[in-house]
């Protein structure tokens, strides 16, 4: 029974699951619309938004929240192994070293592509890391659907690696590889609650056996009963 608590999810997990795409989608509408220079969203990326003019400070905050979101998520996602959380808890530190080595400076070009990059490839082995077969685990996190989820997210990642060399749409991959990896623990938490709900009402649903008893008849009761025939 203690085991069984302590695999289950935290309450506020949803919260932070919900608002690690939300920040990021949030962030990034509100500082292109604050933005008085030109900008183009389907070849410029999210990072190109943090480091220009007014849209700046709000494209920071967004990769900030979004990744103390991460980080949260990953301490109360206690339905997967440790290394899918600790792997999402990579990434969330990812995203603050983002959001604190922007691009405005050219020294920080380096570290900010290394943990931008590293960030998309941490959530990309988040499903395969959480892949297991063990009855508590939610369906999403079974093998057939871990290794879909790992390989869509994979092709992602390599779309944006492709379109940082030679395409010119880095902004659109970017955004959908981002939204894509962030949803996929939000799926993981809305699974994991909806079996908890139903293995809670199966609980209590259950009937209770009542426990039959035969008649016993003690030899001293047969005793008694041959002792008064004779009497009488």
């Amino acid at each position: 029974m203690l085991l069984e608590q302590e695999r289950r999810i935290a309450g506020w997990t949803l919260v932070t699951a919900a608002g690690a795409p939300a920040a990021l989608v949030a962030a990034a509408i509100v500082a292109r619309d604050v933005l008085t220079t030109s900008y183009d969203p389907l070849s410029e990326t999210l990072s190109v938004l943090a480091g220009r003019g007014s849209g700046q400070g709000i494209m920071t905050a967004g990769f900030m929240l979004s990744a103390v979101c991460q980080i949260a998520t990953a301490m109360g996602l206690r339905v997967v192994r440790l290394s899918a959380r600790l792997a999402l808890a990579i990434a969330g530190c990812c995203g603050l070293a983002v959001a604190a080595y922007p691009v405005t400076v050219s020294a920080n070009e380096s570290t900010h592509l290394v943990a931008a990059g590293g960030g998309l490839i941490a959530l990309a082995l988040v499903p395969i890391l959480s892949m297991s077969s063990a009855s508590t685990t939610p369906l999403v996190c079974r093998p057939r659907w871990a290794l879909t989820a790992t390989l869509v997210l994979c092709a992602l990642v390599l779309w944006v690696y492709y379109e940082a060399n030679h395409g010119v749409f880095l902004g659109l991959a970017e955004r959908l590889t981002a939204v894509a990896e962030l949803a996929w623990p939000l799926v993981v938490v809305v699974f994991a609650r909806q079996r908890h709900t139903c293995s809670g009402t199966a609980a209590g649903n259950a009937v209770t056996p009542i426990p039959f008893r035969a008649n016993v008849f003690e030899p001293r009761s047969l005793a008694s009963a041959g002792s008064r025939t004779e009497a009488a």
